[in-house]
């Protein structure tokens, strides 16, 4: 059997404030909890991709395959484990796991193939950088030789904003960087109840037409209930830019995720590459800030900037993104990948025989 991932846009509101602060919109993707559901719950990162997965997707005019392990890695095809041990994973969110391309095309199996090595990417649509975060802290322990965090730009608010940007009125948890004693101690929070929220979540997509009509009074309630529970937990977890608090908070946080990923890398003898994806909508593409610069250089983090390559890609007249959709074409993939290996080939703790393999 086959299913199809049908993308839907979120509100027009938070479109809104997407394109304006990155010039970006991200799409969002409907969320199930049937036997033939596309994700799954999480008790650590509220949700993640089913494994074994065989299925197809929509991104704008184009379908692509989506194959996921017995881990809910996404692979080449069912026969194809992902093996981790001297290979890599990769984390982050839709950017790095590849929404609309082959897995053939994306980074992560572009760098691995250029490396000789295997490739399990654990990306997952709407997760930030504490998903991330979390997935390398599991799959770590298998021992990688490299951990790729796909570092799309929309992580600096999803690392504390603790609802996914859906358009379902349910609060689908991400796990997040929280703060208190004055902002000055940092803990993760994890997402409460995942199972309770898939189901109603999957609810939803049943009942959002009736709920529409507005002529069933107790359906209305439920949801209006609902979407007031929403409401009063974004007004207590959500941080968005004006805010005093905006810019300390969301790079307070990066560098949280960062350092304990950095951390987790050493633990497991894995060299850590975070790859920068900036917006890349509007023609050209704005260099990560100098705070993360900084973070990297001060923690041993080895950064890739992708935008001066996008810049580049985007004047000579590539299209780096997928038409009517907006996520990395297979050649803004393939620009990723590039500057990965270059990076890598300057890295002085990278192993002698990957190395002769790169040059």
């Amino acid at each position: 059997m086959t299913w199809v991932i049908i993308p839907v846009l979120s509100s027009a509101v938070a479109v809104a404030v997407f394109l304006l602060f990155y010039g970006e919109p991200e799409f969002a993707t409907a969320w199930f909890r049937a036997k033939n559901s596309l994700f799954i719950s999480d008790d650590a990162t509220g949700y993640r991709l089913r494994s074994n997965l065989n299925v197809f997707g929509i991104a704008g005019k184009q379908t692509f395959h989506l194959f996921t392990n017995n881990l809910g890695a996404r692979v080449h095809g069912p026969g194809d484990s992902g093996k981790i041990k001297d290979g890599l994973i990769v984390v982050g969110g839709s950017q790095a796991y590849g929404h609309g391309v082959e897995n053939e095309n994306t980074f992560a199996s572009l760098v691995a193939k250029r490396l000789g090595i295997t490739a399990a990417n654990f990306g997952v649509s709407g997760q930030g950088g504490v998903g991330a975060l979390l997935m390398a802290e599991r799959f770590a322990k298998a021992n990688p030789k490299f951990i790729l965090y796909g570092f799309w730009v929309d992580h600096y608010i999803r690392n504390v904003n603790i609802c996914a940007n859906t358009s379902s009125p349910v609060c689908t948890e991400l796990p997040t960087v929280q703060f208190k004693n004055g902002d000055k101690e940092l803990y993760i929070r994890r997402p409460e109840n995942p199972d309770q929220t898939m189901i109603l979540n999957n609810e939803w997509v049943k009942e959002a037409a009736a709920y529409a009509a507005g002529n069933d009074p107790a359906l209305i309630a439920k949801w209006d209930a609902i979407k007031a529970k929403q409401k009063s937990i974004v007004d207590a977890y959500h941080v968005y830019p004006g805010d005093g608090r905006y810019q300390e908070r969301i790079y307070s946080a990066t560098k949280h995720v960062l350092m304990k990923m950095k951390a987790i890398s050493k633990k497991h003898n894995a060299i850590l590459c975070v790859i920068y994806i900036p917006g890349y909508s509007t023609g050209s593409a704005e260099s990560a800030d100098p705070k993360l610069t900084k973070i990297a250089e001060r923690h041993g983090i080895l950064l890739v900037d992708m935008a001066a390559a996008f810049t580049r890609a985007l004047a000579a007249g590539e299209s780096i993104g997928i038409p009517g959709d907006g996520h990395l074409s297979a050649r803004g993939h393939q620009i990723i990948a590039s500057a990965v290996i270059e990076r890598l080939a300057a890295h002085g703790s990278m192993p002698a025989e990957l190395r002769r393999k790169i040059k």
